[in-house]
């Protein structure tokens, strides 16, 4: 597992990943992030739309990344919603598919 990814406390831009269960696939997107981070300096917000799997124990611990829980699951656009609102970079706000 991903115990952390190098983040900025000022990011220039935010990636904002929306989820619903499927933890090994945002597993996989926050490895390949951690492997190859941006040459800006960015933040990643995750954005849990109701899970009931191991993301809700799991994404909590990985230092860097911001993560959200949604009181209830609304949907993919209302979890980007949320996460451009809780967004602090600047440029390149980016969203994985639910």
């Amino acid at each position: 597992m991903v115990s952390a990814v190098a983040t900025s406390e000022t990011p220039a831009a935010s990636i904002v990943i929306p989820v619903y269960d499927q933890f090994a696939h945002t597993l996989a997107c926050l490895r390949a992030l951690a492997a190859h981070p941006p040459a800006t300096p960015f933040e990643i917000v995750v954005v849990d739309d109701g899970s009931s799997d191991e993301t809700v124990s799991a994404l909590p611990r990985i230092d860097g990344v911001r993560y959200h829980r949604r009181a209830q699951n609304g949907g993919f656009i209302a979890a980007c919603n949320d996460g451009a609102s809780l967004a602090r970079g600047q440029i390149g706000r980016a969203s994985c598919r639910e």
